[in-house]
């Protein structure tokens, strides 16, 4: 039973690193982004910085919760990918969508 206990806390820790991880991706990648290109011009060299929003936020839970490093990088970079690719891969009809 105290195993099962132990095992709970540990999921519920990861589950919470996750959604800090997730959150903190999605905020402040949307952040950065919007910074650059208040020009109206967003580049590759903008998109290479950007990039590495997710991997910072990762760096920062994991040194934090103690979580492990390879799980909350996982966590940001696919908290990117996947609203990406979900309407492609979904076959979604996107002028359905847009009314």
């Amino acid at each position: 039973m105290r195993r099962l206990f132990q095992s709970m806390a540990a999921l519920r820790h990861i589950a919470i690193g996750g959604s800090l991880t997730g959150l903190g991706t999605g905020v402040f990648w949307s952040l950065v982004v919007g910074l650059f290109s208040l020009d109206q011009v967003f580049n590759g060299t903008e998109l290479l910085l950007s990039l590495t929003v997710p991997g910072i936020m990762a760096l920062t839970v994991w040194k934090t919760l103690k979580i492990r490093f390879w799980i909350v990088l996982l966590v940001a970079y696919l908290t990117l990918l996947v609203p990406l690719l979900g309407l492609g891969l979904g076959g979604a009809n996107t002028l359905q969508m847009t009314i």
